[in-house]
């Protein structure tokens, strides 16, 4: 079985110049997100990350989540989504538990994890994401070596019986899932995902993003489900998936800027 990161180098080097991700007024094609990704590795590198080693992302930025987590896989890391609205109990929970090394976080959640630093000691660096993906640091990026059994994604469970758990999930255990799922949903390149998922559970991030990018697929990000934008965004689109959630309400006509 192959590893999830071969199958994404392979999905960004066959489909280089094709547009992979859409998000408000930016295009980024496949080759523009492998070098974007490759920066916030070399970055990661330079700061010591280790293989295997856990880094958060906390934010609700979703163009710097979904470059910095592809960062921390090309850096040999394990990426560990987070809810952005979890409170700092259930943040020193996550930190602690996980061992997690570096965060990304930006506005209060990085307030919040900057305020947890004296108590999860593990914690060696908080990365503002929105800074990360401007750099330009490819050309520093080392590619380690990835074995199928390592690391990819932690996932926390919902905890209803008792506290979270991790789950892990190898990079062998995304590709068999992936590869099975692109079979039978029958992704192709020439598909158009229109994606209102958040991207902290396993899938708006592995089903959607993830099938998408080892596909060849064009992403259609958005911030979140709205009704009348995503409706019409929604007609160059072969497939769907969202979730409707508290922001999802129109704008009331008297409060349009």
């Amino acid at each position: 079985m192959p590893c999830f990161i071969e199958l994404l180098r392979e999905g960004m080097r066959k489909h280089a110049a094709k547009t992979a991700l859409e998000y408000e007024d930016e295009a980024i094609t496949y080759g523009e997100l492998e070098l974007r990704a490759k920066s916030v590795a070399a970055i990661l590198q330079e700061m010591g990350l280790a293989r295997g080693d856990r880094a958060v992302l906390y934010t609700c930025e979703k163009l710097p989540f979904i470059i910095c987590h592809l960062g921390v896989l090309m850096a040999g890391g394990a990426s560990l989504p987070l809810n952005p609205d979890f409170t700092r109990p259930e943040m020193e929970y996550f930190l602690k538990d996980s061992g997690a090394r570096f965060v990304f976080a930006t506005g209060d959640e990085a307030r919040i994890i900057q305020s947890l630093l004296s108590v999860c000691r593990e914690v060696k660096a908080v990365i503002d994401p929105l800074e990360v993906i401007k750099t330009d640091k490819a050309h520093h990026f080392r590619s380690p070596e990835i074995a199928p059994d390592d690391p990819a994604l932690f996932l926390y469970s919902s905890g209803t019986t008792g506290e979270p758990k991790g789950a892990v999930h190898t990079h062998s255990n995304l590709a068999a899932s992936l590869l099975a799922l692109k079979d039978c949903w029958r992704f192709d390149p020439e598909d158009v995902l229109l994606h209102s998922l958040p991207l902290f559970h396993i899938h708006g991030l592995s089903f959607a993003a993830h099938l998408a990018l080892i596909t060849g697929t064009t992403m259609i990000m958005e911030k979140h489900f709205h009704p009348i934008r995503t409706l019409e965004k929604l007609q160059r689109a072969t497939v769907f998936m969202f979730c409707a959630d508290r922001n999802s309400r129109p704008t009331p006509p008297s409060a349009k800027g």
